[in-house]
Order: structure tokens, then sequence, then C-alpha cells
């Protein structure tokens, strides 16, 4: 309706286009094609996908998410958007949010259970991970190994991080 200065829509919405699917792939999540999304708008605040996304010939963005919430997001850029509706301009604004780290994976094929705390020592000792998110993946431990490993150990050993994401799974 053109009985107010400007016109936002938003929705809370997957969008599919010929080449991506910006989605969660969550049950019952509700999508719509690139080329049905409102065009008589003079915005159109797209949510549900974390990560910032313009959609070009559009007017169509996804301001993504202001913190990141899976360990997939360690590398995405996260930012306010700041609208202009007479210009019809976005601006991005980079926010300072808390770092994520994958650590390099522990690959644990013949190896005893101190030989996987000690590995594990190695990488999380690698780096920083003071008030970060980390995620250590220990992977192919020998059932031997995986019944006598300390994992609460391990865990010890990210308590600087502000939250410490560990797996460990047997060969």
């Amino acid at each position: 309706s053109r009985e107010t200065k400007y016109n936002v829509a938003v929705l809370h919405i997957g969008v599919i286009d010929s080449k991506n699917k910006y989605m969660m792939d969550e049950f019952n999540e509700q999508s719509v094609h690139k080329e049905d999304l409102p065009q008589d708008f003079d915005h159109v605040a797209l949510g549900h996908f974390h990560e910032v996304k313009e959609f070009p010939g559009s007017n169509a963005w996804y301001s993504g998410s202001t913190e990141r919430l899976s360990i997939t997001e360690h590398d995405q850029e996260k930012v306010i958007l700041e609208v202009d509706l007479e210009k019809r301009k976005v601006t991005k604004h980079p926010l300072k949010v808390r770092p994520m780290l994958d650590l390099p994976k522990v690959d644990a094929k013949g190896m005893t259970a101190t030989d996987v705390l000690n590995a594990a020592r190695d990488r999380v000792s690698s780096q920083d991970i003071s008030d970060k998110i980390v995620r250590l993946a220990v992977e192919d431990v020998p059932g031997e190994a995986y019944r006598a490993l300390d994992a609460s150990a391990i865990r010890r050993l990210g308590r600087s991080a502000m939250h410490f994401d560990l797996h460990i799974e047997r060969s």
C-alpha cells in the first residue's frame, strides 16, 4: 500500500534461487523462490539464514545473525545493516564478535589413551583459546584407548575457552 511513506516487508523464511538455497534445512522450514520475493516494497528484510546476504536485482537482504551461533559460522562476517529507505541504500556495519576456533582434528588411529590426551593437549595449547568458542574433534579412537580415555581431562584443557566443544568418535 502507498498510504505510508515507506513499506517494508519482514519475512523469517528460507530463499531458493537458481544456484543456491539459503536455508537452515530444518524440519517444516518455510521457503520461497527468489523471484517470488515481494518487489513492491521499499525494502524486504529477511531473517532465518545466519549469514548476511544481498539478493542482487532485488531490494531483499538477509541481515544474518549478530553473533556466531554454530561452528560452521566461524568465518562469517557479522554486521548490522543500516537501511536508508529514501535512497534505497544498505550500509553494512561490521560487528566485533566472539572468535571461533575449529582446532585441527586428532586422528587417533593406533593411539593409546595417553597418546590421545597428549595429542589433544598439543592441539589446545597450539592456540590462544581464551574467551573463544572452540571445537576439537578426536576421530578413530581404538576401542581399548576409548575405554581408558579420560575425557574429562581433555575437557579441562578447554577451561579458558568460553565454550569448549569436544567430539570423540570410536573406530
